[in-house]
Formats: structure tokens, C-alpha cells, sequence
């Protein structure tokens, strides 16, 4: 039928014009989002009124991105987002030509209307072969419709709207889509927190090219973890999810770990206690109670030349000891803390080194390097004393700190100079980064962030994204060589954004993880937040420090001196000398509310923080340990352990 040239047309009081070029009525009037559209058509005398809502946002495409390029031989996802639907709305989408000024549709080509997607609809796939080359716009549209009361029938009020990207469409042949890797890795996550997955495709001529927003997301488990269309994943609740990015019948997945943060824990779980390696027992002790309960010694019979134990953990009521070993029978001993008797063991079989354990997630963590040069950290069951699952590294003949394990991942200092972060349900791996560190040494660690200490490359305190692994800051140090073999040492964490490290590097002359360095090192503080020094202390210091209230205890040698140092500035608050009969200061500082425990080379004093006076003392040296059943643990030797292990009971 003839189109009505004649009708008065108008749009929320705007009148529209009638175009005889376009047999349509034409008009320019602002909407706002949200906004009502109402429409008067008079025709004949009778005039017709409907309304209708104006969107409040359009579709976001997210792939492609503007500037793409598609081959017209490929197969090409449309995806979107973001649409505000109404009811009875629709998505619809197109290819234009944008060399063409009247908009010519290249796809869907000839008389093939575009298709009608429900709302639900967030992407749509166009053929291989159904795009010519060129400069083209691929529009996403949603449009919604309201019926006209007594006019004909389908006689409706259309209300539109679409965006679009600039794309180029070439008759070069597609690379072929070999693989899809997600990132990160096993990644773990607090409960109610997000992290962005990054999918990244491989191609059959060496490329690889950010899919992100182009895959299919999916959860094999949205009560635990849920995936959004652009990869934003959200932890719900705490156990394991895979995570999937789908192209085609090519897809790629990680795990996801979700986990509730606990407190910490009070028991001695890692090197220098905890994760922040702070040497620090919120305790109260009375050393008129101080009592020794059990002592045990290392099990004979293994013929290697070390014959010691490491520094211990403690979990549950247990005291975890490990073997210092040089190509000997590995094992890892679970004693009780009451009365010293074996609750399990595990033996790891014939081993190059062995290193002190660390204790996570109901696991004992262990350190070793094999005989063929194979370094893993083993996970044990603490309850059980069962195999969970290994964690490798690479690595030459290492000696080990203990791992560091907090929240939801392993952190394991590698010979070779790496940080290696591993999923602590599973032992995947979650990334691995270079900090130049040797051997001797483990990663600190708080909600946020890793700080590793290394020489290698120049000395430097590195600072990494625990999720990721991106470094966040490398801060120098001016103050120390970069030629060393090990560490012997690890960053301590202080209360106001700082970390305290050793500068320079360490050696002891022996393969055996229980071995103490011969060097005193000056402390330098770091400004984690302005990336700084903040301040370098004026002697050089053998004991590892403690930390606790703003102030920072460790020991010096010539002449043996115990100082308090101001965690602010480095200045020495005070300082306590041990009497005649102790040459020399050795092993680690334990601090508590009340106490610092400190080893010279025959004793273990208890210091008073108010008088500044040895309160008690053990006449035999050793590295430290205070549990969470309040027991202090002395592994004898002042610098190499004997294989004994003491049990002090402090309260």
C-alpha cells in the first residue's frame, strides 16, 4: 500500500517531518535514559497514542575490540554485555559497510534478516565465509516494542538503540587456535573476594593473542567460586573449582581455590615462627615455672656425616622435626609435645639435603633435595603422617629455610634464584618469579604481598603480587656485595609498612640446612610504601632478629652484645652483655610480652624487657622455638645442630 505522506506525526511533543527520499517521518529530539517515549500519530481525525521506555544503557561489546582484525575465512564471535532490557526486548546485530554512507549491511547478506536474540543472549558466532574484506562496523542493537492501542494489527512503537566497534576484515588465511592458557594459575582466594583470569591463545603461526573477552567463561562449581562473561571471578565458598575458558572445541582451565582466612596461628608454623618471620609470642612467661620436660635425640643407625636435626615447627600438641642430612635417609619425625614419644614418622628415602619444616592446612611442609638434584617441598598430613602431595622446584645441591604458607599458598625460595608460589590444597604451581636469591633463605609474606630478599642482578628486597606474582617493587640496596653462595637470611616484617633485612649475603662452609653462617651483617630497613631505605643499622648483626612493639631485638659478636633497636630509626634503645663464659652470640631471637630469648655460644638467657636482666638461662645453646602449647624447644649446637632437641616447659 501507498505510504500515508499526510499523517501529523510527534514524538513526546516534538513534531517529526515526512522524507518523500525515505517515505518515513524524520525528526531530532533528546531522550534521556530511562526516559518515557511517547508517540501521537493523527490520521484522518483519529489520532493513535502509545508509550514506551527509553533504555537506560546499550550493549558494551567486548569482542571484537576496536581496531580488530577478522579474516573472512574464520569463523567470529560477537560478545557483549551490559544491555538493560526491558519487557518483550530483543538483541540483533549486524555488519556494516563503513567505507558506505548509506551504512550498506554486509552481513547477514541478500534478503536474510538479522537475527533476533533474547536478552539472555551475551554472544553470537558469524559463519566462516559470510564476511567480505574491508572497513567494516559490527553493530549490537537492542530494541523493544509497544503495541498502538486501536490502530492495526502489529502496528507498534519501536524503541532502539546499538553501539558498535571499527573492525578491518581481511582474505588472509586464519591462524588456527592451537591452545588457551588461564591465568593466573591455581590461583587462591579469600571468600567473597574477586580476581581477573586473563586467557591467553596460542595460534598455529607463533602468535598469541588475549582472549579474554572473547572466550566462554564457566564454573564446573557455582556454589564455590562463579566466573563472569569478561573472566571476573568471585569466591563463594570455601573448597576447589575449575575454571574454564572455552573457543570453539579449544579450552583451557585452572583451578580455583576458595578458603575462609583463619587467625593466626599461635603454634611455631615457619621460620622464626610465622609468616612475617617476626620471632614474635604473644605470651606472657614466668621463668621461676620454666621446666625441663623431655629431651630426644635423633634416631642412629643413617652412616651420613652431618648427624643433625633442623630447626622445628610445632601444630596441634606436635613437635615436627626433620633430619639436616647430607646423602642420607630423609625423614620427618611428629613427636608429642608432653613427653617427647614419636606420634609418626615419614621417611622421603635417600636425599642430598633436607631442610627445617614448616606447618599449613593441617600439613607438614618439607624441604628436600634428591640425589639426582630434584628439589620438592613434600606435603605430609599432620594429623596422619600421610603423603598429600609434592611441590617442585628447580634447584643444584640446596639447603633450605623453611617454606613460608599463609592463607592459601606455599612460598618456596629456589637455588636458582626464584620465589616459587604454590596452591596450598593442591601443589600446583601459581606462578614462579626471579628475585635473586640463593639458597638459605624463604620468602616473607602478609594478605597482599611476597618480599624476597636476593644479590644476584644486584642486592635488592623485591616485593611481588602473592596472586599474581608481578613484581610491585625492587628496591636496591647500596650496602651490600652481590658475591655470596647463600643467604642465610629472610625479610622480617615490621608494624608500619616496613621490612627488615640482612644486607649481603651469607656462608657457613658446610651443606647442612642447620648450619649457622660465619657472616655479621649490618640490618637495613626498607620503606615498602615510598620504595626506600629507611634507615641502615650501624653494626652488623649474626643473630636472626625479632620483632615486637617497635622494637627490634637481635645480637652482635666483638664484643658479644644483645641490642634493642628502634624499629623507626635503627637506633639502640638498650643493650644487655652476657656474662663472663659466653664468647659469642649465636642462632635466632624469640621475643614475647615479657621476654627475649637469645643463644650465645654455651647458654640460653631469658632477658627481662623492663629490668634488661637474664631472668634464666639453659646451659646449652641452640636455635628457638616457642609453641602454642607454651613449650620452648632448643635444638642444641651453637652453630651446627648435635641432633638433640630440648623441651622447656614455660608455663
Amino acid at each position: 500500500s501507498a505510504p500515508i505522506a499526510n499523517a501529523s506525526v510527534s514524538i513526546n511533543g516534538t513534531p517529526l517531518a515526512y522524507s518523500p527520499a525515505n517515505q518515513d517521518y524524520e525528526g531530532n529530539l533528546v531522550v534521556a535514559p530511562g526516559s518515557t517515549v511517547t508517540l501521537n500519530v493523527t490520521v484522518g481525525g483519529t489520532t493513535y497514542t502509545a508509550s514506551g521506555t527509553q533504555f537506560t544503557s546499550y550493549p558494551a561489546i567486548s569482542a571484537p575490540l576496536a581496531g580488530a582484525t577478522w579474516s573472512s575465512f574464520a569463523a567470529n564471535l560477537v560478545a557483549w554485555s551490559n544491555g538493560a532490557p526491558t519487557t518483550n526486548s530483543f538483541h540483533t546485530l549486524a555488519v556494516l559497510d563503513s567505507a558506505d554512507p548509506n551504512g550498506q549491511v554486509i552481513w547477514p547478506s541478500g534478503n536474510t534478516p538479522p537475527p533476533v536474540l533474547s536478552t539472555s543472549t551475551t554472544s553470537y558466532t558469524i559463519n566462516a565465509n559470510s564476511i567480505t574484506a574491508g572497513s567494516r562496523l559490527v553493530i549490537v542493537g537492542i530494541l523493544t516494542g509497544a503495541q498502538i492501542p486501536n490502530a492495526a494489527p502489529n502496528s507498534v512503537l519501536g524503541i532502539s538503540g546499538f553501539t558498535y566497534v571499527p573492525i578491518t576484515v581481511t582474505n588472509s588465511t586464519a591462524a588456527t587456535l592451537l591452545s588457551i592458557a588461564v591465568t593466573p594459575s591455581n590461583p587462591s582466594m579469600a571468600n567473597g573476594t574477586t580476581a581477573q583470569l586473563t586467557a591467553t591463545g596460542a595460534y598455529s603461526d607463533n602468535s598469541t593473542r588475549d582472549l579474554t573477552t572473547q572466550v566462554i567463561w564457566s564454573s564446573s562449581d557455582n556454589t564455590k567460586a562463579t566466573v563472569s562473561s569478561t573472566g571476573l571471578v568471585t569466591a563463594i565458598a570455601t573448597g576447589s573449582t575449575t575454571l574454564t575458558a572455552t573457543s570453539g572445541n579449544i579450552s583451557g582451565s585452572t583451578q580455583a581455590n576458595a578458603f575462609q582466612p583463619s587467625a593466626p596461628s599461635p603454634d611455631w608454623v615457619s621460620f622464626q615462627g610465622d609468616a612475617r618471620h617476626s620471632g614474635f609470642v604473644n605470651a606472657q612467661f614466668d621463668p621461676a615455672l620454666f621446666t625441663q620436660i623431655w629431651s630426644w635425640s635423633r634416631p642412629a643407625g643413617d652412616p651420613e656425616p652431618i648427624g643433625s636435626i633442623n630447626s622445628v615447627a610445632t601444630t596441634a600438641g606436635k613437635v615436627i622435626v626433620t633430619k639436616d642430612v647430607y646423602f642420607g635417609q630423609g625423614a620427618v619425625y611428629a613427636l608429642n609435645e608432653a613427653d617427647g614419644s614419636l606420634n609418626w614418622t615419614y621417611a622421603f628415602g635417600q636425599m642430598a639435603s633436607e631442610g627445617p619444616p614448616a606447618v599449613a592446612n593441617g600439613n607438614v611442609l618439607v624441604p628436600t633435595t634428591d640425589p639426582g638434584e630434584r628439589c620438592v617441598v613434600w606435603a605430609i598430613d599432620a594429623t596422619l603422617g600421610t603423603y598429600q602431595f609434592k611441590m617442585p622446584s628447580d634447584c643444584q645441591w640446596s639447603n633450605f629455610f623453611a617454606p613460608t604458607a599463609l592463607d592459601g599458598s606455599v612460598l618456596q625460595t629456589a637455588q636458582y634464584g626464584s620465589v616459587y608460589s604454590y596452591s596450598i590444597f593442591s601443589g600446583g604451581l601459581q606462578w614462579e618469579v626471579p628475585a635473586g636469591a640463593w639458597d638459605q633463605s624463604t620468602a616473607a609474606a602478609d594478605a597482599r604481598y611476597a618480599y624476597q630478599y636476593g644479590i644476584a642482578g644486584g642486592p635488592a628486597l623485591k616485593v611481588f603480587d602473592r596472586m599474581t606474582g608481578a613484581t610491585m617493587a625492587s628496591i636496591a640496596d647500596p650496602f651490600a656485595s652481590a658475591s655470596s653462595y647463600s643467604m642465610f637470611s629472610a625479610p622480617m616484617l615490621g608494624a608500619t609498612g616496613d621490612a627488615i633485612v640482612f644486607s649481603g649475603g651469607g656462608f657457613s662452609g658446610r651443606a647442612a640446612s642447620s648450619s649457622e653462617q660465619f657472616d655479621s651483617r649490618p640490618l637495613v630497613s626498607y620503606n615498602i610504601a615510598g620504595k626506600t631505605i629507611a634507615w641502615r643499622s650501624a653494626n652488623a648483626y649474626l643473630t636472626h632478629p625479632a620483632i615486637a612493639n617497635g622494637v627490634i631485638y637481635t645480637a652482635r659478636n666483638a664484643p658479644p652484645t644483645l641490642d634493642a633497636l628502634s624499629e623507626a630509626d635503627g637506633r639502640i634503645l638498650w643493650s644487655w652483655t652476657p656474662p663472663a663464659g659466653n664468647t659469642s652470640f649465636h642462632r635466632n631471637t624469640v621475643v614475647t610480652n615479657n621476654l627475649v630469648f637469645v643463644s650465645t655460644d654455651a647458654n640460653v638467657y631469658a632477658i627481662d624487657l623492663s629490668t634488661h636482666e637474664a631472668v634464666w638461662h639453659y646451659a646449652k645453646p641452640g636455635m628457638l622455638a616457642i609453641s602454642g602449647s607454651s613449650i620452648l624447644y632448643i635444638a642444641t649446637g651453637a652453630t651446627l645442630s648435635d641432633g638433640n632437641l630440648v623441651a622447656i616447659k614455660l608455663k
